[in-house]
């Protein structure tokens, strides 16, 4: 070794990390997807005074 180089390149990549990671990606989407459904779901099945809790109610000037 002549003593330039600084950085090592590595190629190596462990067994099954792109497939963990997609998985991980499709978890991470279907929890985002179930969190927004329920959520719809309970505003437009909630009862008015359930819903009002939650907004902020401007007096009528």
């Amino acid at each position: 070794m002549s003593g330039r180089k600084t950085s090592v390149a590595c190629a190596f990549r462990p067994p099954g990390l792109r497939a963990g990671a997609a998985a991980a990606a499709v978890a991470l989407v279907a929890l985002v997807a179930a969190g927004t459904a329920r959520r719809l779901r309970a505003t437009k099945t909630s009862p008015p005074h359930h819903r009002d809790v939650t907004r902020a109610v401007v007096p009528a000037a």
